[in-house]
């Protein structure tokens, strides 16, 4: 996929699903969409990412997020087949740039500061931290 056809793209799915955060690999094409589109927002939303290590040690650091049921699916959703088909078939798949995506977030995620990612009623996530001392 051509670089203006991905930032197109990109640009409908934050627009379709207000999305909070966008995280870009910081490789060949992720630079320039990263600058492209920038400077079209003003809400922050866009972060590079240097992912390290391969596919297989990336997913290794944040399995134990999966194997301690702290990711939560829908139970229906016209991708989930497929995503699930990805990962349990992950690393002899023929495809895994959702299980690079997963990982990524998750790793990501795992560096923030402590809080909670909800779901609002609408079905998007939430990032919510935690108070670290009450309000007065």
């Amino acid at each position: 996929m051509n670089t203006l056809l991905l930032r197109r793209r990109i640009l409908k799915v934050v627009d379709r699903h207000r999305t909070g955060r966008v995280l870009l690999e910081r490789a060949d094409s992720g630079r320039n969409l990263y600058s492209d589109l920038r400077e079209l927002d003003t809400l922050g939303r866009y972060r590079t990412v240097n992912p390290k290590g391969s596919k297989e040690d990336r997913l290794s650091a944040c399995s134990a997020s999966i194997e301690e049921r702290r990711v939560y699916l829908p139970e229906s959703a016209e991708w989930l087949q497929a995503f699930l088909s990805e990962i349990a078939g992950f690393p002899n798949a023929r495809y895994d740039d959702q299980v690079d995506s997963l990982s990524q977030f998750l790793n990501h995620m795992r560096h923030q500061p402590k809080g909670r990612l909800k779901i609002t009623a609408e079905g998007r996530p939430k990032f919510e931290r935690k108070r670290l001392r009450p309000r007065t």
